[in-house]
């Protein structure tokens, strides 16, 4: 296909969709997606590696993904449909291309999920000792999971009203609990520059799970095609959504690295940390807080990671099924549905750490295939000719690059399978 026209069919607004996402909204989805389990379950095992010297980990990771968050945020301005990397990819280098990228997207998406679903039992196990049982994550992931893709199938505007209600209620305590808690901070742990144990070996390590942390803010323009104003609106809501939730998770890492009570390899450090200010109530307050910080990021996977497979469907890669929409609520109910059996799946199998280490290459992959669309797409337009427009992407598809030299070779062999069965099935589906 043609380039301009491949663009113009990518950017045009598709028929059947309803614009009742608000610009706010966007930005709590954006918001919602990088403030999931990961700051409440992350910062003491960041802190066992390198002690205060941490929160380098979460300004490193924030640094890094600038460059990136500006290139979505300059790709937002150009496509108002849904699809977000998918569409960005097909304008740059071709549908298949395109639909490789979508797919990655759509692993990622599904792949995150099931990592902060089996988060639920964490938290839950504050209220319900039972949920603390081993493996009962996994069921209750998969439950979770069951019931918020039933809920989301119900509508957009629902999906879109809830998720902003939790958006705010999860990060409201988050702010408050680091306020509370840096005027404690301990004199004697504040050395930000000696690292635990003097070495600075387990800076890789950190670094990675501070990625698994700040990563989402792209998930805003996977649904730009039912957003009010989807141009303007998605690029401010991806560079908020990053700087907002890095701020507070810099000022949160501190906090547990060095405020008044030791939290190395804590599995709950910012509700240990809540209990060592203000008592039990104070870490009830920080488990309801997370629970609902997890059970909204649910909320928004629920409705916004199955667009991909719609988009996908729209344009005839796979079963138009998946683009249908309820009769009703107009959401795409099987494609949420397929989302969601394919996340109970992940939830079942695989265990948290290896969840996030999967799910950090697939978005890592995703950065470097936006960048690099808009690095191809200014280089065609400006006449094949460097100018200062390119630098941008270029130094974001570089983070991207050097960000994926840090995967370890086992997640990258099941990540490669499970991109081969979506171009298997692409295949299959175009021969019949």
């Amino acid at each position: 296909m043609h380039s301009t026209a491949l663009t113009s069919m990518t950017t045009a607004p598709a028929a059947g969709y309803r614009r009742v996402v608000t610009p706010f909204q966007v930005f709590c989805l954006g918001v919602n997606a990088i403030v999931g389990s990961g700051i409440f379950l992350l910062p003491g095992r960041i802190d066992a590696l390198l002690g205060a010297a941490a929160v380098w980990s979460f300004v490193a990771a924030a640094l890094g993904l600038a460059p990136i968050a500006l290139a979505f945020a300059a790709l937002g301005r150009r496509f108002e449909r849904d699809g977000g990397p998918y569409l960005y990819a097909a304008a740059a280098f071709g549908p298949r291309a395109g639909y490789a990228v979508g797919w990655v997207a759509w692993g990622t998406a599904v792949v995150s999920w099931a990592a902060v679903a089996t988060a639920v039992a964490a938290y839950l196990a504050v209220f319900v000792p039972a949920a603390g049982r081993d493996g009962a994550e996994h069921w209750i992931g998969a439950l979770v999971v069951l019931v918020l893709a039933t809920i989301n199938v119900r509508g957009v505007r629902l999906g879109a009203r809830v998720m902003t209600l939790l958006t705010i209620a999860k990060s409201a305590p988050l702010v408050l609990v680091a306020l509370v808690a840096l005027p404690h901070l301990d004199p004697e742990r504040l050395d930000v520059f000696a690292p635990a144990g003097g070495s600075w070996a387990g800076f890789p390590a950190a670094l990675w799970m501070a990625l698994f942390a700040c990563q989402g803010f792209e998930v805003a323009p996977i649904i730009a095609g039912e957003v009010r104003g989807a141009r303007r609106a998605v690029p401010v809501a991806v560079v908020g959504a990053l700087g907002f939730s890095a701020a507070v998770y810099i000022a949160l890492q501190l906090c547990v690295s060095a405020g008044p009570v030791a939290l190395a390899g804590s599995e709950r450090p910012l509700s240990d940390l809540a209990h060592a200010l203000a008592g039990p109530a104070g870490s009830t307050f920080v488990a309801a807080a997370a629970l609902l910080s997890i059970l909204g990021y649910n909320a928004g996977t629920a409705l916004s990671g199955a667009h991909y497979l719609t988009v996908l469907a729209e344009d005839g890669f796979l079963p138009r099924v998946l683009a249908a929409r309820h009769p009703r609520f107009a959401t795409p109910a099987p494609a949420i549905l397929l989302t969601a059996g394919a996340t109970m799946a992940f939830a079942l199998a695989a265990v948290f750490e290896r969840l996030i280490a999967i799910s950090v290459l697939a978005v890592v992959l995703q950065y470097a295939a936006a960048t690099g669309s808009l690095l191809a797409l200014r280089y065609r337009e400006g006449g094949r000719r460097i100018h200062r427009g390119l630098i941008v992407p270029a130094l974001g598809l570089l983070v991207s690059l050097a960000f994926l030299a840090q995967a370890r070779p086992a997640d990258a062999l099941v990540f490669g399978a499970v991109l081969a069965v979506g171009i298997g099935a692409a295949f299959l589906y175009r021969r019949a």
